[in-house]
């Protein structure tokens, strides 16, 4: 059962944030070095240059529909959500690879220890994935939730 529906509108808003923050993200971890366009089916098909990424979206999403649908414990729920995230990233790669005519978007192979998916994916992007979970569950989600909830009052 769901625990309490929002609008489309929230997350609409929510989806805006959060691929935003996912850009800010990857571009200050890569050194400044990330393509400033941000995502790149955005940039390769809608043929517009945006700080965004989809990933990071849509993700948000999915642990906001997942915190929706189970109540359970938030250890349990980022371990779900990075489940979820990392086979979201995996079918990801593969559709963005066969779009993009062969060419791959991103690979973990040789850059982490352990790769997943063909590259797609890591042992270390899920946990990765996990942690982001935990720290979007304690402090985005509510610091989110506060302001477009106060925002529309």
């Amino acid at each position: 059962m769901i625990k309490n529906s929002k609008s489309i509108l929230y997350y609409i808003i929510v989806y805006i944030i959060v691929g935003f923050i996912g850009w800010m993200w990857e571009y200050i971890y890569s050194g400044f070095t990330k393509d400033k366009c941000g995502d790149s089916f955005i940039k390769n098909y809608l043929k517009i240059c945006i700080p965004f990424l989809n990933i990071y979206a849509i993700g948000a999403i999915i642990l906001i529909l997942i915190n929706n649908i189970f109540s359970i414990n938030v250890i349990y729920l980022s371990i779900l959500a990075g489940l979820i995230l990392s086979t979201y990233e995996c079918i990801s790669g593969y559709i963005s690879k066969y779009v993009n005519k062969g060419k791959r978007e991103w690979d973990y192979r040789g850059k982490h220890f352990i790769p997943l998916c063909s590259g797609y994916t890591s042992v270390e992007v899920f946990i990765f994935w996990v942690i982001s979970a935990i720290i979007f569950y304690k402090f985005l989600e509510p610091v989110i939730d506060r302001t477009v909830i106060s925002f529309f009052k």
